[in-house]
C-alpha cells in the first residue's frame, strides 16, 4: 500500500525527532542545489582579490544560501550569477558577486545555466541520493520504505511543468522514492499478525526498556547539571578571592602605577591565550581539556604560594596572582560553556542554561564576602592571609575530581569546528569590520571606550592607595565596590535593559556608554574623594556590563554564524585587549610627562585623555548610527530568514 505525503507528515510529527528531521531536509535540499549551481557556474580559475583561493568567497555563498527562503535562495542562485556571467546587470549583489570572483572578461560558463538545466540536473540526483536519508526518516516514523534506485534514474520530460520552490521539488523526488510498489520481503505484517500476542509482549518489552533509557538518562543528565553548577560555583567563587586580594594588595604594596604594566602584560597574554585555545578547543574532548586546565590553575596557586614562602618580591607574586585570576574569568568560562553546549542539547539548553548561570551569581557574591571577611578572620586566627592561594588550589583540585567521578566521557556529543589561527581570525575580522560601515565605527567607538575605562580604573586604584594605607582596608572596600556592582547589574539587567533596548532601539543604545563615562569621569574630577571616585567609576562599569554588553551580544547577532566566531573573537577579545593596553600605554606616558615637565604637575592629563576618548567615542557611535540602515543592506550582513519549515509547507 503507498504511503501517502499526508501519512507521512502526520507520522513526522509524532516523533521526537521532528525538528532535526526538518533541519536535515531543509540542508539536504539546499546542499544539492548549491552543488548543481557550483558545478555549472564557477570557475577553476576564479580567485577572490583577498585571499590566495576562492574559499573564504564559497563560504560566503554557501552561508547566504542556507539562509535564505526556498523562493528567495533559488531566485539568488539561479537569477545572480546568470545576470553577472552574461553583463545584463549590475545590482549592488552582482557588482559584489563580480568583484569577488574577479572573472577574466573572456569567461563564459562551462554549462548554461537557465532553469530548466537546473531543475532537471537536480530531479535524479535528489532522488538518487535521498534514498538513505528517506530510509532514515521513515524509520524515525515507524514506516517501512524501499530504498530507490540507485542507478538509472529517469529524467523528467522537459516538457512537465516545473515546480516553483526547492520545496517541491524535494517533494517530487520524495513522492517518487516512497510511492513505489513495496518489496514484500519488507512489507509490514498484517493487522493479524500485528496484533499477535507475541508482538504485544515484543512492544511492552521494547517500551519497557525505552522507559528505563529514558530514566537513565534523565538521571545522568541531572548528575550533569549539578556537577556543571558546581564547578562554575566554584571557579566564581576563588576568582573573585583571587582578583580582589591581588588588586587589593598589589595597590598596598606596589602602587597603582605599576598596575598599567601589569595590564599591559595582561592585554597580551588575552591575545594569545585567545588564539591558544582556538587551536586546541577542538583537539581535545572537553571534559579532558576542564581537568587539565583545573589541574593547571591549581599547580599555578601553588607555584604562587611558593613565590611568597620563597621570600620574592610582593610585587610580583600579587601581579602573578592577577593574571591568573583574569584567565578564571575569561578562559576557564569558555571552555566552561562550550563543555555545557555538549552535554545538553539544544532544546534543554535553553532551559537549563539559565539556571546554570545563577550557579555562578551566587559564586560571585559568595566569593565578594569571603575576600571582604578573610583577612580580619585570618588574622583573628593566627593564619597568613596567603593561604586563601592554598584554598583556591584545592577548589580547583575539587573540580578535576568531580569531572572524574559525576560526568560520563561518553555522553559528550562534539561538534568539531574549523580549526583557526590568530592571525586568520584577526585578519577575517578586521576584513568584516573594515567593509562594513556600522561595524566600523563602532569598533572604533569601543576601542576608544576601553582607553576612557582604562582612565577612570587607573584613577580610581590612585585614589584607593592614596587614602587607604592599609591591605585589609583596601580590600574591604574593594570588596564592597564590587558587591555594589554586582548588585546593581543584576537588577539593571532583570528590570530595566530589556525595557531600554526596545524604547531607544540598538543603534541608540550604544550612546550610553561613552555618555555615562563623560559623567563619571566629571564626577571623579570634580568629586576625587574615596565615594565620588567610587560613584564616578561605577557610573562607567554598570552600564558596560548591562545595557552595552546586551547591544554588542544583540549587534553581532546580525554577522552570519559562518563568521560569527571569528568577528566575535575580535570584537569581545582581541580589540579589548588591545584597547586596554593602548589605554594603559597613554596613561603611562602621562605621568613620564608629568614628572618631565614641572608645568604640567598641576595638569590631570590622564583626566584629558579619559574625557577626549569619551567624546571621540560620542562621535563614533554617532558616524555609526547614521550608516546604520545603510549598513543593513551589506551583503557581508545576515540575510533575513524567512525559512518556513518544509513539513509546514505540504498541502493536505
Amino acid at each position: 500500500m503507498a504511503i501517502s505525503i499526508r501519512s507521512l507528515k502526520h507520522k513526522l510529527q509524532q516523533t521526537s525527532a521532528v525538528q532535526e528531521i526538518k533541519a536535515d531536509i531543509q540542508v539536504f535540499v539546499k546542499e544539492e542545489l548549491l552543488h548543481v549551481v557550483i558545478e555549472a557556474e564557477w570557475p577553476e580559475s576564479a580567485q577572490s582579490p583577498e585571499d590566495t583561493s576562492a574559499a573564504t568567497w564559497l563560504d560566503w555563498f554557501k552561508s547566504e544560501w542556507r539562509q535564505a527562503s526556498a523562493e528567495e535562495g533559488e531566485s539568488f542562485l539561479l537569477q545572480l550569477p546568470k545576470a553577472v556571467l552574461q553583463g545584463k546587470t549590475k545590482t549592488d549583489k552582482a557588482i559584489i558577486w563580480e568583484r569577488q570572483l574577479a572573472l577574466p572578461q573572456d569567461h563564459k560558463p562551462r554549462v548554461p545555466l537557465d532553469r530548466d538545466t537546473l531543475f532537471h540536473t537536480l530531479t535524479p540526483s535528489v532522488t538518487t541520493n535521498l534514498s538513505d536519508q528517506l530510509a532514515e526518516f521513515a524509520s524515525m516514523a515507524d514506516l517501512t520504505v524501499p530504498a530507490a534506485e540507485t542507478t538509472g534514474a529517469e529524467v523528467p520530460d522537459p516538457r512537465d511543468p516545473i515546480p516553483q520552490t526547492t520545496t517541491e521539488l524535494f517533494f517530487q523526488g520524495l513522492a517518487q522514492g516512497i510511492h513505489k510498489t513495496p518489496d514484500p520481503k519488507s512489507s509490514p505484517p498484517d493487522s493479524a499478525q500485528q496484533s499477535s500476542p507475541d508482538k504485544i509482549a515484543a512492544d511492552q518489552k521494547h517500551d519497557a526498556a525505552a522507559n528505563n533509557a529514558e530514566a537513565k538518562s534523565a538521571r545522568t543528565q541531572t548528575i550533569a547539571f549539578l556537577v556543571l553548577g558546581a564547578i562554575l560555583f566554584g571557579n566564581a567563587i576563588s576568582q573573585k578571592i583571587s582578583e580582589i586580594a591581588a588588586v587589593s594588595n598589589f595597590l598596598n604594596d606596589v602602587g597603582a602605577e605599576r598596575m598599567l604594566l601589569v595590564w599591559i602584560v595582561d592585554g597580551f597574554l588575552n591575545i594569545v591565550i585567545t588564539g591558544f585555545q582556538s587551536l586546541i578547543i577542538d583537539r581535545f574532548n572537553r571534559i579532558t581539556l576542564i581537568q587539565i586546565i583545573s589541574i593547571g590553575l591549581a599547580l599555578s596557586f601553588v607555584l604562587v604560594r611558593l613565590l611568597f614562602l620563597l621570600g620574592a618580591p610582593s610585587g610580583i607574586s600579587y601581579a602573578a596572582l592577577f593574571l591568573i585570576s583574569q584567565q578564571q574569568l575569561v578562559f576557564f568560562p569558555l571552555v566552561f560553556w562550550i563543555l555545557a553546549s555538549d552535554i545538553f542539547e539544544l532544546s534543554k539548553s535553553k532551559r537549563l542554561f539559565p539556571r546554570l548561570a545563577v550557579w555562578g551569581l551566587v559564586g560571585n557574591l559568595a566569593g565578594i564576602e569571603l575576600a571582604a571577611i578573610m583577612p580580619p578572620l585570618l588574622d583573628r586566627l593566627g593564619i597568613d592571609l596567603q593561604e586563601i592561594l592554598s584554598f583556591n588550589a584545592l577548589i580547583y583540585v575539587f573540580i578535576a575530581v568531580i569531572l572524574i567521578l559525576g560526568l560520563d566521557h561518553k555522553q559528550i556529543t562534539t561538534y568539531p569546528q574549523p580549526k583557526e589561527k590568530i592571525l586568520e581570525v584577526l585578519s577575517e575580522g578586521r576584513a568584516f569590520v573594515r567593509d562594513v560601515p556600522a561595524f566600523r565605527y563602532l569598533t572604533i567607538g569601543i576601542l576608544l571606550i576601553i582607553i576612557c575605562e582604562t582612565a577612570i580604573e587607573f584613577r580610581f586604584f590612585e585614589i584607593l592607595e592614596i587614602t587607604l594605607t592599609s591591605a585589609a582596608d583596601n580590600q574591604f572596600f574593594y570588596s564592597l565596590y564590587y558587591f555594589v556592582r554586582l548588585a546593581l547589574s543584576i537588577v539593571i539587567q532583570l528590570l530595566a535593559t530589556t525595557n531600554i533596548l526596545n524604547a531607544i532601539g540598538l543603534k541608540n543604545s550604544f550612546f550610553i556608554l561613552p555618555i555615562s563615562s563623560i559623567v563619571g569621569f566629571l564626577c571623579i574630577v570634580l568629586q576625587p574623594s574615596l565615594w565620588g571616585i567610587m560613584v564616578g567609576t561605577l557610573m562607567e562599569k554598570i552600564p558596560q556590563y548591562t545595557v552595552d554588553e546586551s547591544a554588542r551580544k544583540a549587534f553581532l547577532g546580525l554577522v552570519p554564524e559562518i563568521k560569527r566566531g571569528r568577528v566575535s573573537s575580535f570584537m569581545d577579545s582581541y580589540l579589548l585587549s588591545i584597547g586596554a593596553i593602548i589605554g594603559s600605554i597613554l596613561v603611562g606616558i602621562s605621568i613620564l610627562m608629568t614628572r618631565q615637565w614641572s608645568v604640567l604637575q598641576s595638569v590631570d592629563i590622564s583626566a584629558i585623555i579619559g574625557l577626549t576618548a569619551s567624546v571621540l567615542a560620542v562621535a563614533s557611535i554617532w558616524k555609526m548610527r547614521s550608516v546604520y540602515d545603510q549598513s543593513m543592506l551589506n551583503w557581508r550582513l545576515k540575510r533575513r530568514q524567512r525559512v518556513k519549515s518544509v513539513l509546514d509547507e505540504l498541502d493536505y
